[in-house]
């Protein structure tokens, strides 16, 4: 019973993220193909196997995803210290930038237009209502690389941002409850729609 609470708990986190998106019209960032969409799965190649990716959460565009939300879900990673929690977020969005890197190009050549080059693929790692905005550079070297199991030639640098929030410690904790923090938070996200622009 209690892991059942849990799990409804830990998913309306997922509902909650979207309505947000959606109140803050992420959705309308293209007025016609704009989407928010739960629970997307992705794909690519790392070492030469197919490895699947899933978005808790997904702004898409003409088909093409913009934005990938990674909701933290581990019981455990929720007793760590805050840069633990900020930590062990970040390989799965940043696995998820690749994949929707690679499906949104993979599209794009099946329909007959060009590859995206090199993009910054925004994303969000929520840790209950506490989110982590995040800039994920993704270039077709770096495809290469993981498909192939070499080391890339160039560095891949992740630009990642938290709210300035008044109480850094108890952010991850806190989240979106404080007064202070939502008015914070909201501005953060209406910032970050340019990224999508």
């Amino acid at each position: 019973m209690l892991e059942e609470r849990a799990t409804s708990e830990q998913y309306a986190v997922d509902d909650f993220t979207g309505f947000l998106l959606r109140m803050l019209h992420y959705d309308e960032i293209d007025p016609v193909d704009g989407l928010v969409q739960l629970q997307k799965d992705f794909s690519f190649y790392m070492a030469g196997k197919s490895v699947r990716v899933e978005a808790d959460v997904c702004v898409m565009k003409e088909s093409d995803d913009l934005l990938l939300v990674h909701i933290e879900r581990s019981p455990y990673i929720a007793s760590l210290p805050n840069i633990q929690r900020q930590q062990s977020a970040e390989p799965q969005i940043i696995a998820g930038a690749i994949a929707a890197y690679y499906q949104n190009n993979l599209r794009r050549t099946q329909a007959g237009l060009p590859a995206l080059p090199v993009i910054l693929m925004p994303g969000i790692t929520m840790h209950g209502t506490a989110p982590v905005f995040y800039r994920i550079p993704v270039s077709p070297q770096l495809l290469e690389a993981l498909a192939t199991s070499t080391y890339p030639k160039e560095e891949t640098v992740v630009l990642r941002f938290i709210p300035p929030v008044a109480n850094p410690e108890t952010y991850f904790s806190d989240g979106i409850r404080p007064l202070d923090n939502r008015r914070i938070i909201l501005q953060c996200f209406e910032a970050f729609k340019v990224c999508l622009l």
